[in-house]
């Protein structure tokens, strides 16, 4: 801190201002890096992971059940509380790839691309807002990417693909969330389609992925990616005499070894071919999607599945679990399936967690929705934050009791205090989750406060809290102070010990 900056923040506080958040990275400055992306609104890694709420996954229905150990997940919610409650998961064991390796092996995201538009679906249904732009825009990012971080396998890999727009911010941000000696490439997607004149820029002819390693553990399946060689081609392009065996196969000589000391090795062409050219960074043999293209959904900005082919052969094996916290048209989620891939999709729009069940549940079993019906395994669609209380109501006690801690981030402690029975704490103070089902639909009135004060008294420190359903409350504000939380039908009363 400079002298000027410490003499300033004296003159702030001597004459009662407030002190600026920009402030906050001048008073606790983070860890020291080389370069950084500073912004306004920026948070510590270990606040968004800290404060970011792990909302439960109410299962909604699921689909072409089979009994397997398994279902595949999509989820109808906002993408960084679903991943919380994810890595929840992870840390107790339950999101495993098929090998037993905890985590999610492989993750793509589509994200908004900063455009100040509103997308909306073939029929005009809406699909999404593409409206958070600026810092707000990077950070909403920079969040999800902590998240997706933990959430690896530690030889997980994630594309993130953008366009001009952003990627260069987003590049300096994932070089500090994964570490720049995890980025691996920048690949450019390269699509032709109609040429315009324009005046003032070249045409903007790409979209671009940054690939990134959670570690120098993950590695890239060259041998699922290679492009194959057309044979004459190959042929023409070898540029040395082709010899022929008895058998009549075709074959040429190879070297290997340094240039002082090259061996040469007898190789066959039918082994050149099949073995194919290895995949570069510029991919300019995959289509953009025209309106009428058989795999077209009716939803905005949806990618091919050969797109997603070759991330998901290069950077998974079968078994492997594969995310797409922006799942959209659920390009991913077919591609991974039709793969033999566990996947899980995020999103939180009607429009696309529809388009998803439809395409999931009328798939193909070829890469662009080719060939023959596919069954698709086993998936189940649960809300995440936004949920129906008429299912949640009919739950078990326990499950009911379960839900509502999960809910409001709060620790499954029971205890006994003065009598009343506690179901956890939130911030060190004593929760009790209403049992809405007793006494024939009873509420919460001044009178249950009155009592339950009256048998805890000063046992509890400064504040209780109660977790029921807002149908069951029948209270007057004075005494009471409320927050609502998704769902709407859900409130959380936090009741200062004092006398009523």
């Amino acid at each position: 801190m400079t002298p000027e900056q410490r003499q300033r923040i004296i003159e702030i506080l001597l004459s009662g201002g407030e002190v600026a958040p920009e402030w906050s990275r001048i008073l606790f400055p983070p860890e020291k890096r080389e370069y950084e992306l500073v912004y306004h609104g920026k948070e510590r890694e270990e606040d968004i992971i800290a404060n970011t709420l792990a909302v439960p996954l109410q299962p909604v229905r699921t689909f072409n059940k089979n009994g397997v150990e398994w279902h595949n997940k999509l989820i109808f919610g906002d993408n960084l509380q679903a991943m919380k409650t994810l890595l929840e998961m992870k840390r107790r064991g339950e999101l495993c790839n098929a090998d037993g390796t905890p985590g999610v092996r492989l993750v793509y995201i589509d994200p908004p691309f900063a455009t100040m538009q509103e997308f909306h679906g073939s029929e005009d249904q809406k699909a999404y807002q593409d409206k958070v732009v600026g810092s707000r825009f990077v950070e909403f990012l920079r969040k999800r990417l902590v998240l997706i971080r933990e959430l690896l396998s530690d030889d997980g890999a994630i594309y993130v693909h953008l366009d001009w727009k952003k990627v260069h911010y987003l590049k300096v941000i994932m070089d500090e969330v994964f570490g720049e000696n995890h980025f691996r490439n920048e690949i450019v997607w390269h699509y032709p389609g109609r040429e315009m004149h324009i005046s003032n820029k070249y045409n903007a002819k790409h979209d671009t992925l940054l690939f990134y390693a959670r570690s120098t553990a993950t590695r890239i399946r060259m041998d699922q990616v290679a492009i194959p060689y057309d044979r004459e081609e190959r042929l023409k392009s070898l540029r040395r005499k082709v010899h022929v065996d008895e058998s009549g196969s075709e074959w040429v000589w190879e070297t290997r070894g340094q240039a002082a000391g090259q061996e040469a090795y007898k190789r066959y062409v039918d082994e050149i071919v099949e073995q194919g050219r290895a995949l570069n960074d510029v991919w300019s043999d995959l289509q953009f999607l025209r309106g009428n293209h058989p795999e077209r959904t009716g939803y905005p900005t949806q990618k091919p599945s050969e797109l997603l082919e070759r991330i998901i052969k290069g950077s998974s094996s079968e078994g492997d679990i594969v995310l797409d916290a922006f799942a959209g048209s659920g390009t991913t989620c077919a591609a991974a399936e039709t793969l033999g891939r566990r996947w899980i999709g995020i999103d939180c729009g009607k429009l696309a967690i529809y388009t998803i069940q439809k395409r999931l549940l009328n798939l193909k079993a070829g890469i662009g929705n080719k060939g023959a019906p596919l069954k698709a395994k086993p998936f189940t669609l649960y809300n995440a934050g936004l949920y129906d209380f008429a299912r949640l109501k009919d739950l078990p006690w326990n499950d009911w009791r379960r839900f509502a801690l999960t809910l409001f981030g709060c620790q499954d402690e029971p205890q006994r205090i003065g009598g009343i029975q506690f179901d956890g704490t939130l911030k060190a103070c004593p929760v009790q989750v209403f049992d809405h089902r007793c006494q024939g639909g009873a509420t919460i009135s001044e009178d249950t406060l009155r009592s339950v004060h009256e048998a805890v008294g000063s046992k509890i420190g400064t504040r209780m809290f109660i977790i029921a359903p807002s149908l069951a409350f029948d209270f007057q504000q004075d005494y009471i102070q409320g927050t609502s939380i998704n769902p709407q039908n859900m409130l959380c009363l936090q009741h200062a010990n004092q006398p009523i």
